[in-house]
């Protein structure tokens, strides 16, 4: 059985999931640890899943990402 989002769940999905943030300011050319990152709501478009975090560990910052803002791949090397 294939999963689905319904119509109707579409806007709540983006509220309901979590993506991957900023746990501390992490400054530009940082190399992203795991105690720096956390998984909070909501979840916006091109934003990282939780089960994606070991992807971006040791990867270095591309700009400044503040405390609470999401990381994508645009943000990392």
């Amino acid at each position: 059985m294939k999963k689905k989002i319904e119509r109707n769940e579409k806007d709540s999905s983006i509220i309901q999931r979590r993506s991957i943030r900023a746990a501390v300011n992490i400054k530009k050319g940082e190399k992203i640890k795991k105690q720096m990152i956390c998984a909070l709501r909501p979840y916006p478009k091109n934003s990282l899943n939780p089960y994606e975090d070991k992807k971006i560990l040791n990867k270095i910052s591309k700009k400044k990402i503040k405390k609470g803002e999401c990381i994508s791949w645009k943000n990392i090397i």
